[in-house]
């Protein structure tokens, strides 16, 4: 399950821990027959306006741009993750935070993404349809999906974006 402490709270370093579970559930998923959905909150930094419940830290659009960046292209911008946003983590209050590092730990395993260990983990396409702050606190809507055969995927299919209004 999900690590029963915060990541900020707990003073630990949780981005292996959170690798390895996410990469068990990778391989759990792949064994299934079914098509399987792995849904990530992915609420990004909470600290964009002053007037915001946490107030304002210069971190806050530093983190969502880190977290843009690997979404792009998750295989090749690892560091984005669990290097750059780790170190902005504390002072942005990201709650999607673990969760995305776990997803990463999904679809690529908890060791070096580059290895040839299972090819089909390299062939992941990502689109991100939204990485935005409308009010105190980021989010972002990506889309991660095999790209292989067995999955009838149609590599030059565009995912339109959507924009999303919000009312305050």
């Amino acid at each position: 399950s999900h690590p029963t402490r915060r990541y900020v709270q707990s003073g630990a370093d949780m981005v292996n821990e959170l690798l390895d579970l996410g990469s068990r559930i990778g391989e759990w998923a792949e064994s299934q027959p079914e098509r399987i959905a792995f849904v990530v909150s992915s609420d990004l930094a909470h600290t964009h306006l002053s007037n915001g419940p946490y107030g304002y830290s210069s971190s806050a659009s530093r983190f969502d741009d880190a977290i843009g960046t690997w979404a792009r292209d998750p295989l090749h911008n690892k560091d984005s993750l669990v290097q750059q946003a780790k170190e902005l983590v504390k002072d942005a209050l990201s709650c999607g935070y673990t969760g995305l590092v776990m997803l990463h730990g999904a679809l690529y395993g908890s060791s070096n993404p580059n290895n040839d260990k299972d090819d089909i983990k390299k062939k992941i396409r990502s689109k991100v349809l939204a990485n935005r702050n409308a009010t105190y606190y980021g989010m972002m809507v990506a889309i991660f999906s095999p790209n292989h055969d067995s999955m009838h995927y149609n590599k030059d299919s565009e995912v339109e974006p959507v924009e999303v209004k919000i009312k305050l």
